[in-house]
């Protein structure tokens, strides 16, 4: 029975045509050489991309100009995993340390210790703490302390990526598996086998987990042309949902709308936006709302982010581009409600003087106030202080002065000319 709730399918569908993305800009990363694009992530808190590649470098853009903001270094010995966004910070991990930068490039912590070996990911699971892994043990790190709280053996296979729910932390290995753990006692709960060798990405929606990865086939190991949908629930596998190529990306859009809706990527810049719930035997590949091909030229797409307002996406290649595509061409927020950016102060400019002008006073460029004493300055062993003395009164007046009581008066005999003392 049809209840009153009851919307259409091809209602459904509509909305979600809504959402097309155009590819607005495009730019390098690198100004110089084509390095790789390694990780992007938008700022949570102001209009920020963050960038980072395989040299070390870390870059940022403002607003939906792409202006760019700051770039620098955060290590020359490997490239950048993941960069997150704090509300005074951003955090930058690499292989083997933790660094913690105000959005200026102003570093305020390097964390490196004898755990820190072959890092890959982290998570942020608590306000004040966050889980690295990698090839390697998992470290639970306080970011108040700036200390390693505990270390966790490493699961089978290495651990590629982390990603929190509200109950779970979960950590895909390098064969396949996606591990479950209890964020509070970091306890080993539960896991899934995906793909039977090697999982790409995958992402979380509320308690819907989808996944795209590699498996062996017949020629040896291919990728998978399905994206696997779990329950967290019940950790239960849904219909996979099939997709036009092969996703090596794969991001949820913001929840605006009660259905989830996830953003697919090839390494050849194809690049789809489909649902995960609504697919049946019919229509295996859901309802299809957008496909687009990126203008990579040949280069293979690295790493993909999408803004929290889900209106801007960025996806970098391995020859240092960033496409940049965005829902509104006329100009994209990538927060709602953003804090302001802190620029640096802009250079005053001077009106010009000619160097014959004779009439224009230097008293119209101001002076500005310096702590340390001026270059003009002489030395106190040069300079003494004088006070001017009193002028000898004339004997004339003094002659000729009559008294009034307490005052004297009497005629100025040579006054001085006027302005002159």
């Amino acid at each position: 029975m049809m209840t009153n709730n009851h919307q259409p399918f091809a209602q459904q569908f509509d909305k979600c045509r809504e959402i097309l993305f155009t590819e607005t800009r495009l730019a390098l990363n690198s100004t110089f050489d084509c390095v790789p694009v390694t990780n992007l992530k938008y700022d949570r808190y102001e209009e920020l991309l963050w960038t980072g590649n395989e040299e070390g470098y870390c870059n940022s853009y403002y607003g939906p100009e792409f202006q760019r903001y700051t770039a620098f270094r955060v290590t020359d010995k490997s490239g950048i995993r993941q960069i997150e966004s704090l509300e005074n910070g951003i955090l930058i991990l690499t292989q083997n340390s933790l660094r913690c930068q105000l959005r200026r490039g102003v570093p305020v912590f390097t964390h490196t210790s004898n755990n820190t070996i072959d890092l890959q990911t982290f998570v942020h699971y608590s306000p004040t703490n966050i889980l690295m892994a990698g090839r390697q043990n998992m470290i639970d790190f306080d970011l108040t302390t700036k200390r390693e709280r505990s270390v966790s053996p490493v699961i089978d296979g290495g651990c590629e990526l982390l990603k929190k729910h509200s109950k779970l932390i979960c950590a895909s290995s390098g064969h396949g598996e996606i591990h479950f753990f209890d964020p509070s006692t970091m306890i080993h709960v539960n896991a899934v086998k995906p793909h039977t060798t090697a999982i790409s990405d995958f992402d979380i929606w509320e308690n819907t987990l989808v996944t795209c990865g590699f498996s062996n086939g017949r020629q040896g190991i291919s990728g998978d042309q399905f994206l696997m949908v779990y329950d967290l629930r019940q950790m239960k596998v849904l219909q996979p949902v099939q997709t036009l190529f092969i996703p090596k990306l794969i991001k949820f859009l913001p929840n605006k709308m009660s259905m989830p809706r996830a953003v697919i990527a090839s390494s050849f810049g194809e690049m789809q936006v489909l649902d995960t719930v609504f697919v049946d035997s019919v229509n295996p590949t859901g309802p299809l709302t957008h496909v687009y091909q990126v203008q990579s030229d040949g280069a293979a797409i690295t790493s993909m982010d999408i803004s929290s307002t889900g209106e801007c996406m960025c996806l970098g290649d391995s020859a240092g581009a960033l496409h940049v595509m965005t829902t509104n061409l006329s100009g994209s927020l990538i927060n709602e409600y953003s804090k302001q950016t802190e620029f640096a102060d802009p250079l005053e400019v001077l009106p010009p003087i000619s160097f014959n002008d004779q009439c224009t006073p230097l008293s119209i460029i101001p002076m500005p106030y310096c702590e340390n004493k001026l270059l003009s300055s002489w030395p106190e062993e040069l300079s003494k202080k004088k006070f001017r003395k009193t002028p000898i009164i004339n004997p004339e007046i003094l002659k000729n002065m009559q008294m009034q009581g307490s005052i004297g008066y009497a005629p100025n005999p040579n006054p001085p000319r006027r302005r002159r003392t």
